[in-house]
């Protein structure tokens, strides 16, 4: 028994040591006085709906936004620090745009933290219809209104995606990550951060190392794989929703609210069963939670 206290407090401590360190170590330009930061960077390119951007920067937080222009507009504010320190390039493809921005002597992900108090933000208009690659060292992402593919990830920040429609990938070593009116497949991760889902019709597949995890799911159940070592576990699903359900807790109880269902094996912290006859599977485990699944 002590040994196995041991390992769990030595976990917990370890997911707040997380999270403190990235907050003391990365940006976070959305909650700051965007005002001090001065225009760096303008461009804009001719673009074809379809097509990528890909933008890889040392630090910096990136707002994605669309609009009805065949164009690519960004706009790059920072301090001055960083125009002095960071070399930014902007590129036409063939298959779209390529944005880098790096700190000079060093790579995309070689930022010295403890040198520079820089700031830096990326604010891109973009086609609806458009793919987005996009990886940061330190800082938020937001992307709202895209029917494009998604790859995101940054090392210490927030993800946000507001009213998307397609498949998503999205990864966060020191952040929340929020998906609100999302249709399609999402693959999510965080090592410290929270997973708010609201989505419809699409696989899910979340997982978080410190943080809770909420999913608001709405039309056909495609498969849902939900998974946290360090929280609850809480998941919403229509009336019709057809599933083989597994939940299993270490730390907690399962509860589950569904009317059509057919219970296998229950116990306190256990579940397997079936909704509406059983359909894709929806599994749901945490090692120091609880989970409840309802009914909406």
């Amino acid at each position: 028994m002590e040994k196995s206290l041991g390992t769990n407090n030595k976990k917990f401590l370890g997911i707040i040591l997380l999270t403190i360190v990235s907050f003391l170590f990365y940006s976070n330009i959305f909650g700051a006085d965007v005002d001090r930061l001065g225009v760096i960077h303008e461009k804009t390119f001719k673009v074809k709906v379809g097509q990528t951007l890909e933008l890889y920067a040392s630090m910096g937080d990136v707002k994605i936004s669309t609009w009805d222009k065949d164009e690519l507009y960004v706009k790059v504010l920072g301090s001055s620090k960083v125009e002095k320190k960071f070399e930014f390039t902007f590129e036409e493809t063939s298959y779209g745009v390529k944005i880098e921005a790096k700190r000079e002597g060093g790579g995309w992900f070689n930022f010295n933290w403890f040198s520079s108090g820089s700031d830096l933000m990326f604010e891109i208009s973009l086609p609806k219809n458009f793919e987005v690659k996009a990886k940061t060292s330190g800082g938020d992402m937001r992307v709202r209104d895209l029917t494009g593919e998604v790859d995101l990830n940054t090392s210490g920040g927030d993800i946000d995606l507001l009213n998307y429609k397609g498949d998503g990938q999205l990864h966060t070593s020191g952040g929340d990550i929020k998906c609100e009116n999302s249709g399609g497949n999402l693959e999510v991760s965080t090592s410290g951060g929270e997973i708010n889902l609201k989505s419809t019709n699409g696989k899910i597949d979340a997982g978080t190392s410190g943080g809770d995890i909420i999913l608001d799911y709405s039309g056909n159940n495609e498969g849902v794989e939900l998974h946290t070592s360090g929280g609850d576990i809480r998941v919403y699903v229509p009336k019709d929703f057809k599933a083989n359900v597994y939940c299993k807790t270490s730390g907690g109880d399962v509860d589950v609210y569904f009317d059509k269902q057919r219970s296998e094996k229950v116990k306190s912290n256990r579940y397997e069963g079936d909704f509406n006859g059983g359909g894709n599977r929806l599994e749901c485990t945490t090692s120091g939670g609880d989970i409840v699944i309802k009914e909406k």
